[in-house]
């Protein structure tokens, strides 16, 4: 986002009028809320879209949310108090944040969208040349706005590194045409992409790309760089969400030894007997197929996203992937449909 002067100061006014009602709410505590208090946040969050300053605007409207659903009281055993808390250490944050990238003095360009809705010119983005991508699983991905985003992934399997790309799609018609249709015998090469700062994956924007036959060297290469202790990936979990402006979830391939069912969860198990929970939310009816080809099939790693879902990650498949297979990645959306 681009603003004079005079734009500039009006923002940080408004900036330090939400920092003093949020120092006033954390010294006096959210069971001394008042309606009045509620009113002033609801004018604040109103200014703050009014400015594009959308990851402010959203954390407060999750504190009002909290506020008004408690009615204020901390002790009702809902975890009100928990979310008021959260709520303003987060948005404290961002307030800061905020105020130095409009003083020119943040360093971490991978927030500047999140933090002021800033459009990246093309000549302002790192131009990449010569990858040579797999694509590793899709997901719809629905934002602040009506329409939903898909959500493709890819590893570029030399460097082990995994990359997304964002398309716009109107939830009420089909799924856009995607390089998805072509994946069973084909790789992304990619002669010029932009790649856009952010949190891992960081985001490409393909501008000349072709399409190569799927060697089996390729596909070898897949496992090279992919995590197999799950004791570790946790800690790079806990390290990634440390950063208050990284989103929950983080994506990763990861490499299993085998799997564990009970009546109600599975389990993946690493070499050391460490087991992490996967969450089977994504599709009803794909769980007893998806099940059977965890515990019996032979695959060698699973592509997903780690979230919090109470005390522990959990992770929540995506695709499966054996390199021998044709194609080699399985996508839980849309080849395990039931």
């Amino acid at each position: 986002m681009t603003v004079g002067q005079q734009e500039q100061e009006k923002i940080l006014k408004t900036l330090q009028r939400a920092t003093l009602f949020l120092t006033k709410i954390a010294h006096r505590g959210s069971a001394q809320a008042t309606a009045e208090d509620l009113k002033t946040l609801k004018n604040i969050i109103e200014a703050l879209r009014y400015w594009h300053l959308k990851r402010l605007s959203s954390v407060l409207g999750r504190l009002r949310s909290a506020l008004v659903a408690g009615e204020g009281d901390e002790s009702d055993g809902k975890g009100t108090g928990r979310e008021v808390s959260e709520a303003i250490t987060e948005a404290i944050f961002t307030c800061k944040a905020v105020k130095t990238y409009f003083r020119g003095r943040l360093d971490d360009a991978r927030i500047y969208e999140e933090l002021s809705g800033k459009k990246w010119k093309e000549n302002e983005l790192e131009v990449l040349e010569g990858l040579k991508l797999i694509k590793v699983g899709e997901e719809r991905w629905q934002g602040d706005t009506k329409n939903a985003t898909l959500r493709e992934f890819y590893l570029a399997p030399s460097e082990g590194i995994l990359y997304r790309t964002d398309k716009p799609i109107d939830p009420l018609v089909a799924p856009v045409k995607s390089h998805s249709d072509t994946r069973a015998a084909q790789i992304i090469v990619v002669e010029k992409a932009l790649l856009v700062p952010d949190f891992p994956p960081q985001r490409l924007i393909f501008k000349d790309t072709y399409t190569e036959p799927l060697t089996n060297e390729l596909c070898g290469q897949v496992m090279t760089h992919v995590p197999s202790n799950f004791s570790q990936l946790v800690a790079r979990y806990k390290g990634f969400r440390s950063n208050v402006f990284a989103p929950t979830d983080f994506y990763t391939m990861l490499a299993f030894n085998s799997a564990y069912s009970t009546l109600r969860d599975l389990y993946l198990v690493d070499s050391e007997n460490a087991m992490l929970r996967l969450d089977l939310s994504f599709a009803d009816g794909a769980q007893a197929r998806f099940r059977h080809h965890l515990i019996y099939g032979r695959f060698e790693a699973i592509f997903g996203r780690l979230t919090v879902q109470g005390p522990d990650p959990v992770m929540v498949p995506l695709s499966v992937f054996h390199h021998d297979d044709r194609p080699p990645f399985i996508f839980l959306g849309r080849d395990l449909a039931p």
